[in-house]
């Protein structure tokens, strides 16, 4: 349950619980990538940072660290006693173009390895594609998210809203989302908005998702 303790027109400052962590927000999550420890997740916690996300995909993908992350845990493999948000692959799905896993077994191998907060396998549609393409793959993200739900018991679990920069699109997904049992609700496939400086797209694209979330 998210603690609201100020308002300013659509934001919010807070607080709300993930397993035994008390964070506030706003909140920054460093990217710990499992497979270097140039900056060791310990020091991020050394200066102050509560929690921090990586990557579920590529430690499953890692027989070494798939197998260290299921016998010890998520948060003893990268050395963070903080909370613990895994991403499920939809970077490297966006990257690449496909990923060696199924969006179920994603879900439950974040379940599994004990993290905080997890991420469904959404499908990051880019901005300024066709709305045939954002329409196929926004019905793609929502029957995962609607197959994601069951699988999830301990952790909190992310259900990203998407629907590329058609904003009717975007307000479609953050409804049907908001329907279902998640605990969080990402905006989704905006990196590129803000790597290109696009951010009069990048705010039209954050209110027509959080005014139905």
């Amino acid at each position: 349950m998210f603690e609201t303790r100020a308002r300013a027109a659509m934001g919010r400052v807070g607080k709300f619980t993930v397993g035994e962590h008390r964070l506030e927000t706003p909140l920054i999550l460093p990217v710990i990538n499992p497979n270097s420890d140039l900056i060791p997740a310990k020091e991020i916690g050394e200066i102050g940072f509560k929690a921090v996300i990586t990557n579920s995909y590529i430690i499953c993908r890692n027989e070494g660290l798939r197998e260290e992350a299921l016998s010890k845990g998520v948060h003893r493999l990268i050395g963070f006693d903080g909370a613990v948000m895994t991403d499920s692959g939809s970077y490297q799905l966006s990257r690449y173009g496909e990923v060696e896993i199924t969006p179920d077994e994603i879900v439950e191998f974040q379940e599994a390895i004990g993290s905080d907060i997890g991420v469904i396998l959404d499908i990051p549609t880019p901005p300024e594609v066709s709305r045939a393409r954002a329409e196929r793959e926004l019905a793609e993200t929502l029957t995962r998210a609607k197959a994601a739900v069951p699988l999830r018991k301990k952790m909190l679990l992310a259900g990203t809203v998407q629907g590329s920069t058609h904003l009717d699109l975007r307000e479609e997904s953050a409804r049907e989302m908001a329907k279902l049992d998640f605990d969080l609700y990402p905006i989704g496939g905006v990196v590129p908005l803000m790597e290109s400086y696009r951010f009069a797209d990048l705010v039209r694209v954050i209110l027509h998702s959080k005014k139905y979330i």
